[in-house]
């Protein structure tokens, strides 16, 4: 996904957070940038500093909280076995 900064700072912590709690609340598609920045207790310029776009900001939770930690649970346990199906039992 595209980011124009690392949301590492407080403010991009409570914009992650506020987004995850739309998209949970409303969906990808029904969350707005004006409900998120409200949440955040900033700005929509603010957002826009961080994400190009809301379908921005929902490609890089998903892939920062989700894949990354996924992809990194199966490189563990492929160090333990090799076999497919052991991955997941």
């Amino acid at each position: 996904s595209r980011i124009k900064r690392e949301p590492s700072s407080a403010l991009g912590r409570r914009l992650i957070s506020a987004s995850v709690e739309a998209f949970a609340e409303k969906g990808i598609l029904g969350a707005r940038v004006a409900e998120i920045t409200r949440a955040a207790g900033t700005t929509d310029p603010a957002f826009y500093r961080y994400f190009p776009s809301l379908r921005d900001a929902a490609l890089f939770i998903i892939s920062e909280y989700y894949w990354r930690p996924l992809n990194q649970r199966v490189a563990h346990f492929r160090q333990a076995t090799r076999d497919a199906g052991a991955l997941f039992e």
